[in-house]
């Protein structure tokens, strides 16, 4: 919902085939393979924000596991088959809908006659018994190890790319090659491969493929930080962390956190130092970031909420901005999903701050990148006009 919200400011009355239509290549893993496809589907950033938003639709991504799916997995929540079934309902919705049955290197032709121009495609995902990450791609690529390529149709890929493991859907996600139904894999989300912010994956598919002058738009989900302190330096002590713990409970839930966690800021600094040249940045990234700020000339320079917060839940700032930082990534409820929402509309206000290429995680200084939203659209602006 995030990245939809800021693609709708981004480039507004524009639909998802306009949108692909101004890039040479777009890379998407996890819940951004949803975005990725309801963009090659020609939905408006609006209309794909409208489906996260919609509770029936989460509610057939997001089913319960019946009690004998993979009874061995004991942590999981949802179900695998009904999330591909959810999946296919809005990507491959019948036999008169064009990306019915379709490759990716098919959906690829497609989205090409829909914009006059190649948009190269790829959606990152795990290859469980290959112990090694996986790109589903829509070209052939100097990268490609395997030839011919693993070819899943549309919803299939965004069913692996995003089948979260451990804590969230059980077992794996089973597909099938489009061209050889008979070769069945499975796969878990992308993450695990190491791409949960594939931005760096796409600036090195970019290099090796020909392409020298690099302009990177990167879309997050939201992230969180805060200040490892003694909690007498933030006005409430909810803003800043404990040391992390390790006992088995907590250990695990950190372990299956790191899907979530890019590892942390690696991807867009690296992407920015292959794709920029000194002090003109080509990588642009949007995301907000669930953090406190230090206003120094504040409460003696005490960590604080930013100003958003209150917007958010009206006289309850501090318990927004808790479960906020709290949410999970499998969001299903109504009121998660307003918060979320406010959140964004928050960030696009520059109340809530925008993360950064680079920052100091000792105390949160900037060093490089756009610490609001509209700082980072004008940066933009200035590489695609």
């Amino acid at each position: 919902m995030l990245q939809a919200m800021a693609l709708e400011h981004l480039y507004p009355g524009l639909n998802g085939h306009q949108i692909l239509g101004r890039f040479d290549l777009a890379v998407a893993n996890s819940g951004g393979s949803i975005t990725l496809a309801g963009l090659i589907k020609g939905l408006r950033p609006a209309e794909i924000a409208g489906l996260f938003r919609e509770r029936a639709w989460r509610e057939r991504i997001f089913v319960r596991r019946l009690p004998w799916e993979f009874p061995g997995d004991l942590l999981a929540k949802w179900s695998a088959d009904r999330k591909l079934a959810g999946l296919r309902a809005v990507i491959d919705d019948g036999v008169l809908d064009p990306l019915s049955g379709r490759g990716m290197s098919d959906i690829g032709r497609y989205l090409e006659q829909k914009t006059g121009r190649t948009t190269r495609l790829m959606i990152a995902a795990y290859d469980l018994d290959r112990n090694r990450g996986r790109f589903f791609r829509s070209f052939e690529s100097e990268l490609a190890t395997e030839r011919p390529a693993f070819e899943p149709a549309l919803a299939e890929a965004v069913h692996a790319s995003s089948h979260a493991p451990v804590m969230y859907f059980v077992g794996y996600a089973e597909v099938r090659d489009h061209n050889k139904p008979q070769d069945k894999r499975r796969f878990w989300d992308g993450a695990l491969g190491g791409v949960n912010n594939p931005v760096l994956a796409g600036v090195i598919e970019a290099k090796a493929n020909g392409f020298h002058d690099i302009a990177a738009l990167s879309l997050g989900t939201a992230g969180t930080w805060a200040p490892v302190t003694p909690a007498a330096e933030a006005v409430h002590p909810e803003l800043v962390a404990r040391p992390a713990s390790v006992w088995l409970g907590e250990g695990l839930k950190r372990v299956a956190g790191t899907i979530l966690a890019d590892p942390p800021d690696n991807a867009t600094r690296d992407a920015d130092v292959l794709a920029s040249t000194g002090a003109q940045m080509r990588v642009v990234r949007f995301n907000p970031i669930i953090r406190p700020v230090r206003d120094d000339g504040v409460a003696g320079g005490r960590w604080r909420l930013p100003a958003g917060y209150e917007a958010i839940r009206p006289g309850d700032a501090l318990g927004a901005y808790v479960a906020l930082r709290d949410l999970d990534m499998d969001a299903v409820a109504q009121e998660e999903v307003d918060l979320i929402a406010g959140l964004g509309s928050a960030w696009l206000a520059d109340d809530i701050p925008n993360q950064l290429l680079r920052w100091n995680p000792t105390d949160g200084a900037a060093l490089r990148g756009h610490l609001r939203f509209s700082d980072a659209l004008s940066a933009w602006r200035t590489l695609d006009p």
